[in-house]
């Protein structure tokens, strides 16, 4: 019987070949005879490959761009994230303090370059800022911003020489140098001369090392 059994079960496998080799033939002389119609595309055929074709390239896609519109740099102290290593950088200077940036005409320290690039002009005495209304001129865009609001108030002091008003008369005063020329403060360690108070405070550091932006 095993002999047997073996033997119908090979003759069931040759049965359900031949079926399937007929349906194939018979298929194919089935659209031999029919006109050249295009057909209904089947179910789960050429639609179905080019969904997946269309999937992967998307996720191609998806994944090239990634990279580009993440934020990949990330503080280990917060968790903050930022575009580019010096952002970081920058950012994480605030938790560990440190200050890479050092002057080198007073060994002053500072967090960002744009803070040592503002303190270098006080060495320099480059003064790019100036006022609009009476020519005064700062090396700080924050200190001509706070000198612009003189402007704004009742300014009862006018200037000899131009047409600026002022709400004081030391501020006045400290105008009209521009027009004059006068240096009345002098430093103590060297003959530099300057118009005002502040620059000569800010000059004497050179000469004494104080760091006040540390």
């Amino acid at each position: 019987f095993v002999f047997n059994g073996i033997k119908i079960e090979e003759d069931l496998e040759k049965i359900v070949e031949q079926e399937n080799n007929s349906d194939c033939f018979d298929g194919f002389h089935e659209n031999q005879n029919e006109e050249s119609i295009p057909n209904e595309p089947k179910e789960n055929s050429r639609p179905m490959i080019n969904e997946s074709h269309e999937a992967i390239k998307n996720q191609q896609i998806n994944f090239n761009l990634k990279p580009v519109h993440e934020k990949h740099n990330k503080c280990v102290y917060c968790g903050a994230n930022f575009w580019n290593v010096l952002d970081l950088k920058h950012h994480v200077s605030i938790h560990t303090g440190e200050e890479p940036y050092e002057c080198e005409n007073c060994e002053a320290k500072f967090k960002t370059m744009s803070n040592l690039r503002n303190h270098v002009k006080i060495h320099s005495g480059e003064k790019p800022y100036e006022c609009k209304h009476c020519g005064a001129k700062f090396n700080k865009s924050s200190s001509l911003k706070g000198h612009v609001q003189i402007h704004n108030l009742e300014s009862p002091y006018k200037c000899q020489y131009c047409d600026a008003t002022f709400y004081n008369m030391s501020t006045l005063k400290n105008h009209v140098r521009i027009h004059t020329g006068e240096k009345p403060y002098k430093c103590e360690h060297c003959d530099a001369k300057f118009k005002t108070t502040s620059n000569l405070k800010n000059h004497i550091r050179i000469h004494t090392g104080e760091k006040p932006y540390k």
